[in-house]
């Protein structure tokens, strides 16, 4: 890995040799030599890893020619594993040095897109707009769109509005799907129903809206975006009050398409990933999964767990558009969707965990709220001329959130770190209307989801307030009391190997000591994960940190006792002596699970899909948090006392557990041959003159042991002596 850091600047020999000479052909008249495609592996490799540095260090080392093609992928590798600063550096040099390609500036809109940026994004776009070169493609518009349902769906000031209208090229279904999203997120139900009717029009070819489909021809192919584009337009009416007689014909016609496209997958003898390419002869090969999957060399694995997704989604959706069509729609209004968009809704910030910090901090005034708010629905509320948009529930000052003021019950709270579309939290809050509860998620839909299902529950939830934010400033900045419980449920690894990368991560060091801050004493850290690799990578990083006297957490092994869904399967040790228990099983009451609400990953975890996840069990970390200086106090006290019976400082030293077996085994020989059990309680040290004992008979002990046993034997003669001199 490469030892440059993001803040390192290019050295100039590099810009030389990124410059192509004029009289050189250009790269695409020649086929690629070997060391070109054997560069273009290493590349790639690093980047899938997400090393980011090693890849920038090995393209710039690199003694073989480099092209736009690896420059695209080194910019690729530096936005995956979160350097977006880097990558910005990186792509000025680029620019200056040779021909940038639409590819570099995809990539780079992603990097801005996962940190939240889309304003940044957006001025990318323009530039592409307005270049003759480099337009952008139907791969530029969709991570484009993508971000806008992550970072700000419904688009931040319009900008997805905005740039959906000024694209002119070709649209696939994931530009359709991500964009009527976007705008279902946003309660812009009228703009999500006519890019669903073009969608109808323009790419499946079944009518001219979506209401008049009669005939699902080629249901495989585009069905599945059909069905996400009028679970999202469903959702959003519901959320608006809407009736059941103009919401149910939306959910029926998503329903015909599911019973059409599950019939259609049934008689299929394998299920292929869906081109959703509006050309039936794409004139470029399809990248992505889909493109992988019409290779013939696509391999089987990677195909049965693209297969396992797609069912899993689409059966999602079908528990939801079930949920949405036997709700009673009586029990929820405009109006009370306006009240809890003021009261338990808070969008602070979006994104993903990227060295690019786009939070907005501190928020003060009303319309940089709702300005967060556009991508839920800001438009229906009133301007209001109050100068605390919630009401006095974020301090002006601290800018902490006052739950207190938030829950009509004050209590400790119970947080969901990554609460992804809430069913699993919002479950729990309903069987549990005593406890106050605190869904936190970055992504923007997602969260979107999650207040949409709080709200629409009967009774709706007022004992859970949704949070868009990152984990370490909530925790850090905004959370204003202590809380009795945090969960992590299914927790994103850096990498799915969990292996040496540049990419941060949610549970990182600092996060990990916010955590421990805010617990109450005693309160407890659950954390669930399907991988066993990051599981022992958190155990060993919690280890580190109670090690240096950081934080102090102890296993609650309540958890496991009586229990026959959760046991000890191996103890992670650190320095110290201690370790921390990683749980195997699957978590339940013990843990503050309740039966229901499954999550969107423990349904996907359940299905077997993706190669680092378990297919058979979970993995538990349950921790107690203890006080630190009430464990300083328990080992100066433990010193002090040493000191006094003249031990001294006891030094750090390893004990084995097989010579304490043979100290054992000696004790018991003298105690045999003295005629009793008494000298099992003797020292195991011998007087301090004599000798040490020789070994007894038909022992196996080797002569390094013996030669060991000498040397203490020694050693405690002469401190013996010691003693009684100073006596």
């Amino acid at each position: 890995m490469s030892s440059s850091s993001s803040s390192s600047s290019f050295p100039r020999s590099s810009h030389k040799r990124l410059k192509p000479s004029p009289s050189s052909p250009l790269p695409s008249s020649l086929p690629p030599s070997s060391s070109s495609l054997a560069l273009n592996t290493s590349l790639q490799s690093l980047c899938r890893s997400k090393n980011g540095k090693s890849c920038l260090n090995l393209y710039l080392t690199s003694p073989s020619p480099t092209d736009s093609h690896h420059a695209s992928i080194v910019l690729n590798s530096l936005v995956r594993s979160g350097l977006i600063l880097e990558a910005e550096k990186f792509l000025k040099t680029i620019e200056n040095n040779m021909k940038v390609t639409t590819q570099a500036y995809t990539c780079m809109i992603k990097g801005y897109v996962h940190s939240g940026d889309l304003v940044s994004a957006k001025r990318i776009i323009d530039k592409m707009f307005k270049s003759k070169r480099f337009q952008p493609n139907v791969r530029t518009i969709n991570t484009f769109l993508r971000g806008g349902m992550w970072s700000g769906g419904g688009g931040v000031g319009g900008l997805v509005g905005e740039v959906w209208k000024r694209y002119g090229g070709e649209r696939d279904g994931s530009s359709y799907e991500y964009y009527v999203e976007a705008m279902a997120a946003a309660v812009r139900v009228e703009a999500a129903k006519k890019a669903t009717s073009e969608y109808v029009k323009k790419i499946c070819g079944w009518g001219e809206t979506y209401e008049s489909v009669t005939n699902f021809k080629n249901v495989e192919e585009f069905g599945e975006t059909f069905v996400s584009c009028l679970t999202a337009i469903a959702r959003a009416m519901s959320l608006l009050g809407e009736s059941s007689a103009l919401i149910n014909p939306v959910i029926d016609k998503a329903m015909e398409c599911v019973t059409s496209l599950k019939e259609t997958l049934s008689s299929a003898v394998s299920l292929s990933a869906p081109s959703n390419n509006p050309s039936p002869k794409p004139s470029h090969k399809p990248g992505g999964k889909r493109g992988r999957a019409k290779d013939p060399t696509f391999d089987s694995t990677r195909s049965e767990s693209n297969r396992l997704f797609r069912a899993h989604k689409l059966n999602s959706m079908v528990s939801e558009l079930t949920f949405l069509k036997e709700r009673d729609t009586t029990k929820w209004t405009k109006k009370q969707l306006k009240n809890a968009m003021k009261t338990r809704l808070f969008i602070l910030s979006s994104g993903g965990t990227t060295d690019h910090d786009n939070s907005k901090n501190p928020i003060a005034t009303n319309s940089e709220v709702l300005e967060n708010l556009s991508s839920f629905g800001s438009h229906i509320l009133s301007k209001s001329n109050s100068e605390n948009f919630y009401d006095n529930l974020i301090s002006p000052t601290t800018q902490q959130i006052d739950f207190d003021k938030v829950f009509p019950n004050p209590g400790p709270l119970h947080i969901e770190l990554g609460s992804g579309t809430g069913s699993w939290i919002c479950n729990l809050a309903s069987k549990n209307p005593s406890k106050n509860y605190v869904s936190l998620e970055l992504r923007a839909s997602r969260v979107s989801q999650t207040f949409s299902h709080s709200c629409l529950l009967s009774p709706p939830l007022h004992n859970l307030c949704c949070v868009s934010d990152l984990s370490l400033q909530f925790l850090a900045s905004r959370l204003n009391q202590t809380t009795a419980e945090i969960y992590v449920n299914h927790p994103e690894p850096p990498n799915q190997s969990a292996s040496d990368s540049d990419a941060d991560h949610m549970l990182n060091d600092p996060t990990l000591r916010s955590i421990y801050d805010k617990l109450k004493p005693s309160g407890r850290l659950i954390i669930v994960s399907d991988n066993l690799a990051y599981a022992r990578l958190l155990c060993k990083n919690i280890g580190g940190l109670i090690s240096s006297r950081s934080v102090n957490f102890n296993n609650d092994s309540s958890v496991v006792v009586g229990s026959s869904e959760l046991r000890v399967g191996e103890s992670v040790r650190f320095k110290g002596g201690r370790g921390i228990d990683l749980l195997r099983g699957h978590p339940g009451k013990s843990l503050g699970f309740e039966e229901g609400g499954e999550s969107y990953f423990d349904g996907l975890w359940k299905t077997g899909a993706g190669s680092h996840a378990s297919k058979s069990e979970r993995y538990v970390i349950c921790l107690k948090k203890c006080d630190l200086a009430e464990e300083v106090v328990k080992e100066e006290k433990k010193l002090g006392e040493r000191m006094a019976s003249g031990g001294g400082a006891k030094k750090n030293k390893k004990k084995s557990a097989a010579k304490q077996a043979r100290r054992n085994a000696k004790r018991l020989m003298k105690a045999k041959e003295g005629g009793g059990e008494e000298g099992l309680g003797a020292s195991a040290s011998p007087p301090a003159s004599t000798s040490p004992a020789l070994p007894p008979p038909g022992s196996e002990k080797t002569k390094e042991e013996l030669k060991r046993e000498r040397k203490l034997a020694r050693r405690a003669q002469r401190r013996a002596e010691a003693e009684a001199a100073a006596a």
